[in-house]
């Protein structure tokens, strides 16, 4: 039996957790050590789960399959009304633990877990229920979801090896957290970094194909005249009396050693020649060179590129910022509001929602064959109280840029502080977005931050020109 059944009865520590649920796996068709342990010290979970937001119901997965826990986890953290919840694993060994586990789960203990162990994992796991009953969840906004993930763990994202990602790693957490393959992940990432929402950490820069973004990218010397890859390399002779440069190969005539130009001798190096360098050599053309051509080849599409050509695709690791934690923890993706406290109430769509809408719009108008920019503009530092946000200064500010702007444009209010301006036909050429900005300074004191939307990540003006 388990240690810390020793203790059941004889004033053990109480746990201080309040409810939570278990599942046990049942690898063995037998109720576990684990799972009377667990009961001991945690008390009996939770039988009926109406009425009980899940993502502050811890849960305790009992097993060891690592395989069926993770299968579980990725099921957990991909639904938006668990996504958050406290989630322990009870037996596996810390020296077995697959990567992606130790990311989507809180806590891990070892098989066969002390009485001590346990007691701390419930302590943590009602603190972190308490954590998460202070937010203003948003289940619906993935992105807000991760955010406060993030908040209430204070961890970061860490990007995992995986050889069958297109760039070499996955970033788990957030791809189960978002429910988005491993590259609009990483662009939704840099995005909230750019923002100052995330703080990013280096981690590794690759080269990927331009076509299938694949990073299985191979560089192989090519002939120049032929292409091929069947390639040697030879010594050079330079022969003094006529000054023939040629692969060592080419000096050999009817068996014998002699200049294939003027047929002269080629016996004494440093007298008759000397060898200036290597060549390349062709098998199949003959074609000789002093370089061979660099290629790129992608694995995945059997496509070549130059090496100048490859996409370069960073990988870091990402934080949570201080102007992140404070979105988090109002569940307003607005700083400013965010900053102005807890008690404050603000209602609109999320930068996520805004950006979706923007491509939806910039889709629309490519089936019609026009062109569509669609800019962000976002109050970022305006000294406004809330009571004056309300009393019409939206109004103000829309009636500033509607003054610059042409009529064929659109300005849209997303709320939380955030506009959305749909410029057709060559919009971005029109406008100058920091005459704006300054005209926004100008008129009204208000600090306006003009980006351009692409539907899935913003650019500044100056890299969308």
């Amino acid at each position: 039996m388990v240690k810390v059944l020793e203790g059941k009865g004889s004033g053990a520590k109480k746990s201080a957790l309040k409810q939570y649920e278990v599942l046990e796996l049942w690898e063995f068709e037998r109720g576990t050590d684990e799972a009377f342990a667990v009961r001991s010290v945690l008390g009996e979970p939770l039988e009926d789960k109406d009425g009980v937001p899940l993502a502050q119901l811890p849960l305790v997965i009992i097993g060891y399959d690592q395989q069926k826990i993770l299968s579980y986890l990725r099921e957990q953290r991909a639904q938006p009304q668990s996504a958050l919840r406290p989630i322990a694993i009870v037996g596996i060994n810390a020296d077995y633990l697959e990567p992606e586990i130790d990311r989507l789960a809180d806590i891990v203990l070892p098989p066969r877990p002390g009485l001590e162990e346990l007691q701390d994992t419930a302590v943590m796991l009602e603190t972190l229920a308490m954590h998460l009953r202070q937010l203003k969840l948003a289940p619906q906004d993935t992105a807000m979801t991760m955010m406060q993930f993030l908040y209430s763990r204070r961890r970061a994202i860490e990007p995992i090896v995986d050889a069958r990602s297109n760039i070499a790693y996955r970033f788990s957490l957030a791809e189960s957290l978002l429910n988005m393959p491993t590259y609009d992940t990483r662009d939704i990432l840099q995005d909230l970094a750019e923002r100052g929402l995330l703080e990013s950490q280096h981690i590794d820069k690759l080269f990927t194909c331009p076509d299938c973004e694949s990073f299985r990218v191979a560089v192989k010397e090519l002939c120049p005249e032929c292409h091929t890859t069947n390639l040697t390399t030879e010594e050079s002779i330079h022969h003094f009396r006529c000054g023939h440069v040629a692969p060592e190969s080419a000096f050999v005539v009817d068996g014998q050693r002699q200049c294939p130009k003027c047929h002269g001798g080629i016996r004494h190096i440093g007298v008759e020649y000397n060898r200036p360098g290597r060549f390349t050599v062709c098998g199949e053309c003959h074609f000789w060179a002093s370089e061979p051509v660099l290629a790129a080849w992608c694995a995945d599409c059997n496509s070549y590129h130059s090496p100048a050509e490859l996409h370069s695709v960073k990988i870091c690791a990402y934080s949570i910022s201080s102007t992140g934690a404070n979105v988090a923890a109002r569940g307003n993706w607005n700083p400013a509001a965010a900053i102005a406290g807890p008690d404050s109430e603000s209602v609109g769509l999320s930068a996520m929602y805004a950006e979706e809408l923007a491509k939806r719009v910039m889709d629309i108008a490519a089936k019609n064959g026009r062109s569509m920019t669609v800019l962000r503009a976002v109050i970022v530092d305006s000294g406004l109280t809330e009571s004056t946000l309300d009393s019409g200064i939206f109004g103000e500010i829309r009636s500033v840029m509607r003054e610059m702007l042409r009529d064929q444009d659109v300005i849209v209010n997303t709320g939380d502080n955030e506009f959305l301006i749909l410029m057709p036909e060559d919009g971005a050429d029109f406008l100058d977005s920091e005459e704006l900005e300054a005209y926004a300074a100008q008129r009204l004191g208000v600090t306006l931050m003009i980006t351009g939307i692409d539907g899935r990540q913003a650019y500044s003006m100056a890299a969308m020109r």
